[in-house]
C-alpha cells in the first residue's frame, strides 16, 4: 500500500524507525567497545611481557663481576633488589598502575656468576575498562624473561 504526501501514516508503523535503530545501535557499540577493550587488553599485555624482558635484561648486566664481587660466599649472597629491578622496569614501559607490578627474581644456577640465568617474573593484575560500567573482576597478567648474566 502506497502513501501519499500529507495521509497519516498507519498506526502500526509509528515507532519502526526508532527501534530499528535501538537494535543495530546496541550491536554496533557492543562491537567497537569489545573491539577498545581487546586492543587496551593487548596493549597492556605486550607492557608487562617488554617489563619482564626489561628486568631480566637489568638483571643479566648486574650480576657479580658488576659489583667487584671475589670472595666465594658474597657472591652465594648476592642478590639483586626486586624493588631496584621494578624501578628499573618502570622507566622503560607505562602501566595504568605501576604500584601493582609483582617482580620475582629467580637464580637457576644458584648464583648471578657471569654464563649463568637470570629469571624475571612479572604479575599484574588487568582491569577491564568496562569495570567502570560493571562490576568485572581483574585478570591477572604473567610475563617471564630468562637471560644469561654477562657480567
Amino acid at each position: 500500500m502506497r502513501r501519499h504526501r500529507g495521509e497519516p501514516r498507519p498506526r502500526h508503523a509509528t515507532g519502526q524507525g526508532l527501534v530499528e535503530f535501538a537494535i543495530s545501535a546496541l550491536l554496533f557499540f557492543t562491537f567497537i567497545f569489545g573491539i577498545i577493550e581487546m586492543g587496551w587488553l593487548l596493549y597492556t599485555h605486550h607492557q608487562v611481557t617488554a617489563a619482564a624482558r626489561e628486568g631480566a635484561r637489568y638483571a643479566s648486566v648486574h650480576g657479580t663481576m658488576s659489583q667487584g664481587l671475589k670472595d666465594p660466599a658474597a657472591i652465594q649472597a648476592y642478590t639483586l633488589d626486586p624493588a631496584v629491578v621494578k624501578q628499573a622496569m618502570l622507566e622503560k614501559v607505562t602501566l595504568t598502575e605501576p604500584a601493582a607490578l609483582t617482580v620475582t627474581i629467580a637464580r637457576p644456577d644458584g648464583d648471578l656468576q657471569p654464563q649463568h640465568r637470570v629469571t624475571v617474573r612479572v604479575t599484574y593484575p588487568y582491569r577491564p575498562l568496562i569495570g567502570w560500567i560493571l562490576p568485572t573482576p581483574a585478570l591477572t597478567l604473567r610475563a617471564e624473561s630468562t637471560m644469561i648474566v654477562h657480567y
